[in-house]
């Protein structure tokens, strides 16, 4: 089951998709089989992965909670989106899923 979570967990980590806004607003097809770089990860969703595996852990181990970790690190990523609604951001929810897959490896690997 373990393996299972794992797999999962990276493929929707690894796999998000529309790519990126610029995709969204040029392309009417995001998954454009001829070209297979769209299917890598772009640098934006690896760095939200990468915060909030990163905020997790260091709250998981400053408080002893794991939960608290993952809930500190999704609040943070959520209310990053608001705020880039708010202003001249450009708020994705891929870009919230990413940061709360990277809290969720801290779970899964701990």
């Amino acid at each position: 089951m373990k393996v299972f979570a794992i797999a999962l967990i990276l493929l929707l980590a690894f796999f998000v998709a529309p790519v990126s806004a610029d995709d969204i607003k040029n392309t009417k097809n995001n998954f454009n089989l001829g070209n297979p770089t769209k299917f890598l990860t772009p640098v934006d969703k690896q760095m939200h992965f990468i915060v909030g595996a990163g905020i997790s852990r260091l709250v998981s181990v400053s408080t002893g909670s794991l939960l608290l970790g993952f809930i500190v690190s999704t609040t943070i990523g959520g209310a990053k989106e608001v705020i880039d609604q708010k202003t001249s951001g450009t708020p994705e929810f891929n870009d919230f899923l990413a940061t709360s897959f990277g809290a969720l490896f801290v779970i899964v690997f701990n």
